[in-house]
């Protein structure tokens, strides 16, 4: 794992967000948890967090790939800092994978214009965000989790004091011992603090505190994956070894971005050169069969074309185009043939990638099993 700029990987406090730290909190505790039975496990869990409505469910065996984010608990109009996360958990292949994205990059909004992907979050919400960061990665990013700055305090206060030799650290003494100036000094900090809190999380008389820890999330996280899955998830993760865990940051030094001052605010300058193949190497792209049409009903001249070779360059099969005989007000993807399993995973990482619904429906005369019908609240996605 490496880490470079003041960001890091996200395994540091990363500002107003506190996301890395909250994941090594709940990491820590629920690898200690990894001595309890299942059946233990799945009731704490189940009976603290349950399933919200609206979550999408995870299969346990494709790629979960999330996008993390901060958000200023005092200020929730102010972009936060330091970084937003994506993460890829891949099960089959049992590696964690990392990309820290500035939340300062300047990126393309649809329906905004240009402005920082930090502010796209706060503009439009997780969903928007999602839709920025799947544009500039080209990776497709089903589930999003917001962490406030008072649940990443609660989470860290709910640990039992740290103790370094006679030193005991509260939650908030150990995030200011977490806040070092420079980033070498911050990771050595962190995989300290993470080491000892493993050794005390893992007495037993620390297990029968698993609920109250996650309880410690409770309405601050805010997230569309199911509250009765996170465990699961966190459990598997823990369980990975640092071989097993890789991670990349956009930053001046990997030629990803350029520091650029505008109107007196320092924005990252995007290189999509260098960025593409960074989260290529990083998430590789889902091999997904079948065929996927794109059908124009928005009234906008050439959206079919370029939507199909945006979908085309993200890596799924976009083939075919027309126009509708009629506009539509709202763009959703269509199973339209669908019946195999594959047919029907491509329309979710479609329906993913563009935020759109999926229904299921006949379209007359198109033979392809999905079909993207663009509404007249299209939005082009790319850069």
């Amino acid at each position: 794992m490496r880490a470079r700029g003041r960001h890091g990987l996200g395994l540091t406090w990363l500002g107003a967000g506190l996301i890395a730290g909250c994941l090594v909190a709940v990491i820590t505790i629920a690898a200690a948890g990894l001595t309890l039975s299942s059946a233990v496990m799945g009731a704490a869990s189940a009976s603290v967090l349950p399933a919200q409505s609206g979550a999408l469910r995870w299969d346990g065996r494709e790629p979960l790939t999330i996008l993390l984010m901060g958000a200023d608990s005092a200020h929730p109009d102010r972009a936060p800092d330091g970084s937003l996360i994506v993460a890829s958990y891949r099960p089959r292949q049992h590696s964690l994978t990392f990309l820290a994205i500035p939340s300062n990059l300047w990126v393309t909004v649809p329906g905004y214009g240009q402005t920082t992907i930090g502010q796209a979050a706060v503009d439009g919400g997780p969903r928007l965000a999602l839709t920025v960061a799947e544009s500039a990665t080209h990776v497709v990013i089903p589930w999003y989790a917001v962490v406030g700055t008072d649940t990443g305090r609660r989470l860290v206060d709910s640990l039992s004091p740290l103790r370094f030799g006679r030193t005991r650290l509260n939650g908030r003494d150990v995030l200011r011992y977490l806040d070092a100036p420079a980033v070498t000094t911050a990771l050595r900090r962190e995989r300290k603090v993470f080491s000892t809190y493993r050794q005390q999380e893992l007495q037993p008389q620390r297990l029968f505190e698993l609920p109250t820890v996650i309880n410690a999330l409770g309405a601050g996280l805010r997230t569309n994956l199911p509250y009765d899955q996170i465990m699961g998830v966190v459990r598997a993760v823990a369980a990975l070894g640092p071989r097993q865990v890789h991670g990349a940051l956009l930053d001046g030094p990997s030629g990803a971005v350029t520091e650029y001052r505008t109107a007196g605010q320092a924005v990252s300058m995007p290189a999509w050169n260098r960025i593409v193949p960074m989260t290529s190497s990083l998430f590789p792209r889902p091999r997904l069969s079948g065929r996927v049409s794109v059908l124009n009903a928005s009234g906008l001249t050439g959206a079919a074309a370029s939507l199909s070779a945006w979908l085309g360059a993200m890596g799924l099969p976009a083939r075919g185009i027309g126009t509708a005989r009629s506009t539509h007000p709202h763009t959703e993807v269509v199973i339209n043939t669908a019946v195999s399993r594959h047919d029907r995973s491509l329309a979710a990482a479609v329906g993913a990638l563009l935020q759109v619904p999926i229904v299921a429906n006949r379209i007359p005369q198109r033979h392809e099993p999905v079909v993207v019908i663009i509404g007249q609240d299209y939005q082009y996605p790319g850069q």
